[in-house]
């Protein structure tokens, strides 16, 4: 299964920023190959870039802060399950998932709640 973390820099000790726009780099693992890793630099002011490398590497799900509008319609449009891990590293973050001890992010920073555009992707009823 191939994971995306949003962090705040490259290297061990990376950190998930409270907010998706925040974050200096993407990083996408396989946890079912230990050979596959991808890192990704911020390569753009629209903070579309990550959201778009996280469909275009058809990963299942990523472990982010908040995420704003336009990010957050790509990721979900690609049906990737998004988990709140602001504040935690890599480590800790993949362990809490695993466990279920992550909330899922359902909606943009200003949305309502779970958004009925997104409902088939991950979305509670």
């Amino acid at each position: 299964m191939k994971l995306a973390f949003a962090v705040d820099k490259t290297g061990s000790g990376n950190i998930v920023p409270e907010k998706f726009l925040d974050a200096e780099c993407l990083v996408i693992i396989d946890d079912e190959d230990e050979n596959f890793h991808k890192t990704y630099l911020r390569d753009d002011e629209d903070n579309i870039f990550f959201a778009k490398c996280t469909a275009e590497n058809e990963c299942e799900l990523i472990i982010c802060g908040l995420i704003e509008k336009e990010p957050f319609e790509i990721i979900a449009d690609a049906c990737v399950t998004r988990y709140y891990g602001g504040g935690l590293d890599m480590e800790t973050a993949y362990n809490k998932m695993v466990d279920y001890k992550l909330d899922c992010i359902t909606d943009f920073i200003g949305g309502t709640g779970c958004s009925d555009d997104h409902s088939s992707c991950d979305c509670e009823e």
